[in-house]
């Protein structure tokens, strides 16, 4: 018995010493945002447990850019002047992640036509022996210009805005801005 106890022991200790190290490196919620590509932004259009292969095909004919990250086709497109990607930390955020385990992440754009748009993600964050950070879905989106606040917690324009952002032409981002501060999103899109 003490034999065996030993080597469940020595086992123990030889897989944490393995799991600690990746834990610390592995994607924390900020990164699962970053590195989100535009197949996961199908799978927010599209009804729970589509495949999104069709889409993405047919996104990728009208031009969107379907093996991108997030971060990098917010680097590469020339509408956009800057943009922050953070988590949220006021009180409403606090209570949603003690009740829910998710995070509020934002990624704050800054546009060329000098507007921003706060688009605000809900991110499941790594756990130390869970699950690796992913996101869940897109919550809110809001248009700043001028003074003017609006705010959208609509599907479809959040998404339309997504799908601008991950398109290759780079004035998609100021439609979808302009639609987004008027609230006329058309889901139809250049290819739906």
């Amino acid at each position: 018995m003490g034999t065996l106890f030993r080597a469940w022991f020595g086992l123990l200790i030889i897989s944490f010493s393995i799991y600690i190290p990746i834990y610390f490196i592995s994607n924390d919620s900020v990164d699962a945002l970053e590195e989100m590509g535009f197949e996961h932004v199908a799978r927010f259009i599209l009804p729970i447990n589509t495949d999104p292969s069709r889409l993405v095909d047919r996104a990728e004919m009208a031009g969107v850019n379907v093996g991108g990250e997030f971060e990098d086709v917010l680097d590469n497109n020339d509408n956009i002047d800057g943009y922050e990607i953070y988590v949220r930390d006021d009180g409403e955020a606090r209570e949603i992640r003690a009740a829910s385990g998710v995070d509020l992440v934002v990624a704050d754009l800054s546009i060329v036509d000098g507007s921003r748009v706060e688009i605000t993600f809900g991110v499941i964050d790594k756990e130390f022996l869970g699950g690796l950070a992913g996101v869940q879905a897109p919550l809110s989106l809001v248009y700043k210009k001028d003074g003017e606040s609006v705010y959208s917690e609509g599907r479809d324009v959040v998404n339309e805005f997504l799908v601008a952002v991950y398109h290759e032409n780079h004035e998609m981002i100021l439609q979808a801005a302009q639609a987004a501060r008027v609230g006329d999103i058309d889901m139809s899109g250049p290819f739906g």
